[in-house]
């Protein structure tokens, strides 16, 4: 390849460009298991067609009318008589269900104050199972779209208040209100406005959204559905910032770090690749965070937690997907940069194979080649994502960064499995990235890049 103008590429500031919205994963933790097991509860959205139970109206202010049987039956799509009477269950056919309405209605059913809000939880909560169906970026009303949310979010803090005075009831409710919290934060639209709303202090008079989020890291953190919520939660800008200045959920975190990390290791329960998107979220976020978890009980994440779950053909998809941001984000900082320099034999090869092919190198260029990338047999394909392939060059990039990274980079001839990589990717982008990345590897240091941190050189002319 030639040599051109010497640009840098900077991917040291993107934090988790990329990282997807998070779903829950089915748990088996006792928490879950007892939940399940009270089928007088248990309402299933997604089976067709469903049952609605009778809804209670006897909550509602004086200053509200009473909400009209006919206008929820039509928004159902359903009989009038089928939403009348002491426990009678009405069909509902999701084909008929006017969403928009029911948000409206969800809304406009929820008191505005507290103890009036504890008597209708439990068929809030099933109005907004149903919304778990819906897709909120469409719902582009800016009232009602910030009332649906206040509501949400408060159904969310009142059900685990009443089920902290022993509510029974409320059990159920917590852990679906959890899953519906988890669905709102994982529309863009949405959670930046979630954001004001569950940070505001002035909302929250005696318990609030943070206490809650406490509480889930300190007794429920190895939950599914419990750690999908706070990936969701921690992607919102501003969020993990505000978590670690009004909540000790961090230092929570910190004190379980070396029994979080061997579940990550041992896939627990399915959890690991949630537990890794907790952690990229996390780690450019907090200051000092990514030495911490270099440094916490000698180094044990770092190796042999990471090495695994690069290595072990058995790791979950998940997991798999979850590590590149998190070496991306590592890579970043000076402390885990330094940390995979430290070991770059180690990590180098993993790094490396799933962008390496079937080429035929030199046996003179092989030799310096870390041994995972050496002799690939033609069934070797590259991997297909394109967000594993632009992680490994931000890692890359990374490790450039300082002339002692380049170097060793260059010791292990990268060069040969970037340039033959060249050859096969197609995204215009990452071309440009891979471009760059190998026009600083070819150069010389002292001659050619006269400055040890590449950022002090952007866009220098040779």
């Amino acid at each position: 390849m030639e040599r051109t103008k010497l640009e840098t590429v900077a991917p040291f500031q993107d934090s988790n460009k990329g990282i997807e919205k998070i779903e829950g994963v089915e748990c088996d933790c006792e928490s879950c298991t007892l939940i399940k097991a009270e089928k007088e509860h248990s309402f299933e959205p997604r089976k067709y067609p469903m049952s609605f139970p009778k809804m209670s109206i006897e909550s509602q202010t004086a200053q509200k009318p009473p909400i009209s049987f006919a206008g929820l039956a039509e928004c159902f799509g359903v009989d009038l008589g089928t939403l009348q009477g002491v426990n009678v269950h009405g069909e509902i056919k999701l084909s008929k269900v006017n969403f928009r309405s029911l948000i409206k209605i969800f809304t406009y059913l929820m008191p505005d104050k507290e103890e009036r809000m504890r008597e209708v939880i439990l068929q809030l909560t099933k109005i907004g199972d149903v919304l778990l169906l819906v897709d909120l970026d469409n719902l582009t009303d800016d009232k009602i779209r910030h009332d649906f949310l206040w509501k949400m979010c408060l159904l969310f803090v009142m059900s685990w208040d009443a089920k902290e005075n022993g509510s029974k009831e409320a059990e159920w409710c917590c852990w679906q209100t959890r899953r519906l919290l988890s669905y709102l934060l994982g529309f863009p639209g949405i959670a930046a406005e979630a954001k004001a709303v569950l940070s505001k202090d002035e909302f929250w008079p005696e318990i609030g959204p943070m206490n809650i989020f406490e509480r889930l890291f300190k007794d429920y953190l190895y939950c599914g559905d419990t750690l999908a919520l706070l990936c969701n939660l921690t992607r919102i800008d501003g969020m993990v910032e505000q978590l670690d200045a009004k909540t000790d959920c961090i230092a929570i975190l910190k004190g379980v770090f070396y029994d979080f990390c061997r579940k990550i290791g041992s896939n627990f329960g399915g959890l690991g690749g949630l537990m890794l998107h907790l952690l990229v979220n996390l780690s450019p976020r907090i200051e000092g965070f990514s030495k911490f978890m270099i440094t916490a009980n000698h180094g044990y994440f770092m190796h042999p937690v990471l090495l695994d779950v690069l290595t072990n053909p058995e790791t979950s998809c998940a997991t798999t997907k979850a590590v590149w941001p998190f070496l991306k984000n590592l890579a970043m900082t000076d402390a885990g940069r330094e940390a995979l320099l430290e070991q770059l034999s180690v990590y180098l090869g993993p790094i490396l194979y799933p962008i390496a092919g079937p080429e035929e190198i030199d046996e003179e260029d092989t030799k310096k080649l870390p041994p995972e990338v050496k002799y690939l047999p033609e069934t070797k394909t590259r991997v297909k994502d394109e967000k594993v392939r632009e992680c490994i060059l931000h890692i890359l990039f990374s490790l450039c960064r300082y002339r002692v990274g380049r170097e060793k980079l260059r010791d292990f001839n990268v060069y040969q499995v970037l340039k033959h990589y060249h050859s096969w990717e197609e995204d215009p982008e990452l071309q440009d990235k891979l471009e760059s990345l190998v026009n600083i590897l070819i150069r010389h240091e002292g001659s050619e890049i006269p400055f040890d941190d590449l950022m002090d050189g952007l866009n220098v002319t040779t």
